[in-house]
């Protein structure tokens, strides 16, 4: 293989029976620059990612709200989520129901100031296989 110097048109022979000048200058230096251009994305979004997570902790710092979910002892249609809110601000939450062969219920949502501790609760359709799981939405 030679070497072209940068901006000589290439002769291409086709078959064999006729010619065709290409001129490709500026494809190398535009494929430097996409991959460039990747590559500075790709720095810019591991950036973005790594500052979003030094953020997180921080908040985590003021409290968190501890949650658990579980079905009732005596009703397996039954799903309850129990939150205490262990932040210095109010927060809501509400329960959410898994159902199985059936659609997925939520409980009523439940205002929690600091300190304090409640649950919500859902009942799954009569014609589901009962609770699947429990979790919980917290705004």
């Amino acid at each position: 293989m030679s070497e072209v110097p940068a901006g000589a048109p290439l002769t291409f022979t086709e078959g064999g029976n006729s010619e065709r000048n290409h001129n490709i200058t500026g494809t190398r230096m535009n494929r430097r620059k996409s991959i460039f251009a990747a590559g500075l994305a790709t720095t810019v979004s591991a950036l973005a990612l790594t500052v979003g997570g030094v953020a997180a902790p921080a908040m985590a710092l003021a409290g968190t709200v501890d949650c658990d979910g579980w079905v009732h002892n005596n009703n397996p249609d039954h799903g309850i989520a129990g939150c205490k809110n262990n932040t210095d601000r109010t927060v809501t939450f509400r329960a959410e129901v898994v159902c199985g062969r059936a659609f997925d219920v939520s409980g009523q949502w439940v205002t929690l100031a600091p300190g304090q501790y409640n649950e919500s609760s859902a009942v799954c359709p009569i014609y589901s296989t009962g609770v699947g799981g429990v979790g919980w939405t917290i705004e």
